[in-house]
């Protein structure tokens, strides 16, 4: 019977310290009944559940107040207050800023106006904290959005003048222009290729004249052979075809 699981012994051949409940030293394998009882170690008895409980209560209290203390530290830190302070000013900013040309007009035109003169784009620019213009500046912009000579911008002029029209979004090119994809184990084939170099499994526009023949109208480019297996126009350098390996013809 092992009265104190969680003690150590130490072997008697190699001095490896060893549970209690290990009979055999893990080392060497020097039975447990070769050693030297006066060198045991008595193990420390299991807490109950209560006391373990206990610590663990202990614990959190411990890292709540380590916490606590370290908010109050950060919240009397003037560099993190600071922060704070520019950040809410950020964020303000970032909130009155007009969001739409719309917007953006009615806030620098003069109080029931529909044209913005002079005085209006001196306030536009001046919305820009440490930038200046001079007047003529001002005069300079007015005269290049005033394209119907009144002196004056209204909503459209201001907004083709300082709303860059962005340009169209390109259509991607769709890649079933270029390629079909094998239905039997989806590799994607170049158009100009009319069977799977894997499977073999025909093109679906095979039984399609038209398609065939558009297919068939694509000519290898100068310094370019076509495989005859699998129709893939192959670099001229290219001993074997790319696709489906057959031998330049």
């Amino acid at each position: 019977t092992i009265t104190d699981p969680n003690g150590q012994w130490v072997c008697s051949a190699c001095t490896m310290m060893n549970l209690n409940v290990q009979r055999q030293c893990q080392i060497c394998g020097t039975p447990w009944e070769l050693r030297d009882p006066a060198l045991d170690i008595l193990g420390q008895p299991e807490p109950d559940e209560a006391e373990k409980q206990r610590k663990a209560d202990e614990e959190l209290a411990r890292k709540m107040a380590e916490q606590q203390r370290q908010d109050e530290e950060d919240e009397n830190d003037p560099l993190r207050q600071e922060i704070l302070g520019m950040q809410s000013k950020l964020q303000a900013q970032i909130s009155s800023r007009p969001q739409t040309a719309q917007e953006l007009f009615d806030k620098v035109v003069s109080e029931g106006a529909k044209v913005m003169d002079v005085t209006a784009i001196e306030r536009l620019l001046r919305l820009d904290e440490g930038v200046s213009f001079s007047s003529a500046d001002v005069a300079g912009i007015l005269e290049l959005g005033d394209k119907k000579g009144l002196g004056s911008l209204d909503l459209d002029d201001f907004t083709e003048l300082f709303v860059p029209e962005l340009p169209p979004k390109p259509e991607a090119s769709s890649v079933e222009d270029t390629q079909w994809t094998c239905p039997q184990d989806g590799l994607p084939i170049p158009l100009g290729v009319d069977r799977c170099p894997i499977c073999g499994t025909a093109a679906p526009y095979a039984e399609d004249d038209t398609l065939n023949a558009l297919s068939r109208a694509v000519k290898p480019k100068s310094g370019q052979w076509e495989c005859g297996r699998c129709h893939f126009f192959n670099n001229d350098r290219a001993a074997y075809c790319d696709i489906c390996g057959g031998g330049k013809p």
